[in-house]
């Protein structure tokens, strides 16, 4: 029984560690998208400095980034995306190597 219990906390503990590692990744795209334009609204910009009109493009363009970088960083990371999106662009055909778990 304890064999079973310490497999299971151990399988537990992998877990954990792969959703932390995931939610580190998401919030790492987040910040490195959002923080220029952060930066400029709440410190450059207030301060009375006129950025030049391609940084303020380029952290609008971040920003859209971030949109654009998710749905490419989720099926990498969440195996239900990926079966979701290879099932949308397949046609509801299954690969061999990514078998969609259906629910009951």
């Amino acid at each position: 029984m304890s064999t079973s219990l310490s497999a299971t906390h151990r399988s537990r503990i992998s877990w954990e560690k792969k959703v932390t590692k995931i939610m580190f990744a998401v919030y790492l795209n987040f910040m490195m998208c959002y923080l220029p334009s952060c930066t400029l609204s709440t410190i450059i910009i207030p301060s009375g400095i006129k950025p030049p009109v391609e940084v303020i493009f380029m952290c609008s363009f971040m920003i859209d980034l971030n949109s654009a970088i998710n749905p490419i960083l989720y099926p990498f990371i969440y195996r239900r995306c990926k079966e979701a999106y290879y099932e949308t662009l397949c046609c509801g055909r299954t690969s061999v190597g990514i078998r969609p778990k259906h629910r009951k």
